[in-house]
């Protein structure tokens, strides 16, 4: 969502959000269902009755399935292809459509295509004009005088102040995260409240993978605690919150350069950071994290802060790891840029030139480069090494940046 209103500002579209009303209901149901009768109808006394579903209903396991089926079938007959790269994203000569669940947003380059295409679905399916898209999935979206936009979640941010009872509360923060970082303090105190912990984690980590990067870190070392969360964890994600508090009308400000050519990513590795004199014996403190910004434009698109899987055995493999961790994302994203390119009328020998990887790591960066055998690496597996294939070929470029360069270190430090 947040790449194509970076393309939507830089080719002057137009957008517009609909809303399917009770989606679910509408597909019919293609199994064969019973249900007991609901509370408070009394049927008669000599028989048991059971009711047969005749549509799709809330709460079946096969429901959001049948629904996806309808609203597809729907927009393909419209002459809409699902995107070979993300089946969510429906494309046309004339129209982009992207859809989470029932909520769909239309670009196009004129109002009155996105006009007809409404007008055709509402013969099929029952749905509401939402107008110019000012808010999507909890999302504020406002344009700016200079043309960009603002993408902000104040009405989140406001429920998890109150979550954790900080409404009335003065003090700010001007940093998220504490230092040092948090570790498991079983010999610390009981916490002081009864705000629910994982209500709050939940909260947060929504607004920071949507709007708010700078908490992602201090987000994922407090999401770590949520099965039996001390006083000092409760005083971490308060801290958190404070730092909202004070930033609670902020967001990304989504302001696109002209850079038709390149994707950038920019990937950090914070290799064992957890490990400490008190979890030393656990295993999970030794394992390295990933962080990576993916920017297109100069804006960025994505980003994740995440534990490794396996076991690091020096800094250069854990940046590797996390190179191509990064390039998961990477790689498909360039796949939808190639996709859209025809409807947008960007030229494909730009979007072909490169996507460029910031590594501040020298080993992982010739490791990528010169693919061979090294004594203290060729233990690494295989599905670290899917891309080397693509730096090979010369789609990735793998780029050196100095340490006080590196974006990505906001998610691991």
């Amino acid at each position: 969502v947040r790449f194509l209103f970076i393309l939507s500002l830089m080719n002057n579209l137009e957008s517009r959000q609909i809303d399917y009303v009770q989606a679910f209901p509408q597909a019919d149901l293609q199994d064969e269902v019973y249900m007991q009768l609901p509370h408070g109808y009394n049927p008669p006394k000599d028989k048991e009755y059971v009711l047969k579903l005749n549509k799709n209903l809330y709460g079946l396991k096969q429901a959001a399935f049948n629904w996806n089926q309808l609203l597809t079938a729907g927009l393909q007959a419209l002459g809409f292809n699902p995107s070979k790269t993300d089946p969510c994203l429906f494309l046309r000569t004339d129209i982009i459509c992207v859809i989470y669940v029932d909520d769909t947003i239309f670009f196009a380059k004129s109002k009155d295509t996105i006009e007809n295409v409404i007008i055709q679905l509402k013969k099929s399916f029952e749905l509401t004009d939402e107008g110019e898209v000012d808010a999507f999935l909890g999302i504020k979206l406002t344009k700016n005088p200079d043309d960009s936009i603002t993408m902000s979640q104040p009405g989140l941010i406001e429920q998890v102040i109150k979550t954790v009872g900080l409404e009335h509360d003065s003090k700010q923060h001007k940093t998220p995260a504490t230092n040092p970082p948090l570790v498991k303090h079983e010999d610390s105190a009981d916490r002081e409240t009864q705000w629910s912990y994982r209500s709050a984690i939940g909260q947060l980590a929504y607004i920071s993978r949507n709007t708010r990067p700078d908490i992602e870190m201090a987000v994922h070392q407090c999401a770590k605690y949520q099965i039996n969360p001390k006083l000092s964890h409760e005083k971490a994600v308060k801290r958190i919150v404070r730092y909202l508090l004070a930033t609670k009308d902020k967001g990304i400000i989504v302001k696109p350069n002209e850079n038709f050519q390149e994707l950038e990513c920019y990937v950090d590795a914070d290799f064992a950071g957890a490990y400490n004199k008190e979890d030393n014996d656990d295993p999970i403190s030794v394992k390295s994290r990933t962080g990576y910004f993916i920017k297109y434009a100069g804006f960025p698109i994505a980003w994740a802060r995440k534990l490794q899987t396996e076991i690091a055995l020096s800094t250069t493999e854990a940046e590797y790891i996390a190179l191509s961790q990064s390039t998961r994302e990477l790689i498909p994203m360039r796949a939808i840029i190639l996709e859209l390119s025809s409807i947008l009328n960007i030229p494909c020998a730009k979007l072909n030139l490169k996507c460029t990887i910031f590594e501040d790591n020298t080993g992982a960066e010739q490791l990528a480069k010169v693919p061979k055998h090294r004594p203290r690496t060729k233990h690494i597996a295989i599905k670290y090494h899917h891309f080397r294939e693509w730096v090979k070929n010369g789609i990735l470029t793998i780029t050196h940046v100095g340490t006080d360069d590196q974006e990505a270190d906001i998610l691991t430090k």
